[in-house]
């Protein structure tokens, strides 16, 4: 499935990063999922 939102995946890293001190693959990781379940809702 392609992405359909990167800006607000990418929006969600940048501020998952420096919010709990994640490294950048943890933070993308997590912003994937927040954004898979915002739009599943």
């Amino acid at each position: 499935m392609p992405d359909l939102h990167p800006e607000l995946r990418d929006l969600l890293r940048k501020r998952l990063m420096p919010l709990a001190g994640w490294e950048r693959s943890v933070a993308r990781d997590h912003a994937g999922r927040i954004l898979d379940i915002l739009l599943k809702n």
